[in-house]
């Protein structure tokens, strides 16, 4: 797993990036670990120098493996509610994606059993 962290008027601190780490072990979680094509693309930055207040700050997910792509974008007053929010996004997206294969998985079951019940009852 590869993770890449861009600033975008914006210097990632080491504080930002351990808050950042710190969420992202959550996400890591719903993923296998010693996957090597997982590659999380972040972007951190602040929409606008410009403004003091407001939904200035943002953070970007892009995750990428396989076949699969997920993204996840939030804008917040600060950078840490900005990574909150979208840790919830990506979060969503990938439980989503498990919800849908694991149905997949068990509606092909259920189709083969009742298969195989019409072939034997003959």
């Amino acid at each position: 797993m590869k993770i890449n962290i861009k600033g975008t008027n914006l210097s990632v601190s080491p504080d930002i990036n351990g808050y950042l780490s710190e969420k992202l072990k959550s996400v890591v979680k719903l993923i296998d670990p010693n996957d090597e094509t997982a590659i999380f693309d972040i972007e951190l930055g602040r929409t606008t120098r410009h403004h003091q207040t407001g939904d200035i700050f943002r953070a970007e997910i892009n995750f990428h493996r396989r076949d699969d792509n997920y993204r996840a974008v939030s804008e917040a007053g600060d950078i840490f509610s900005a990574i909150d929010l979208v840790k919830d996004r990506i979060l969503d997206e990938l439980r989503g994606a498990k919800g849908r294969r694991l149905r997949f998985i068990r509606k092909s079951g259920r189709q083969i059993k009742e298969w195989l019940r019409r072939f034997y009852r003959r």
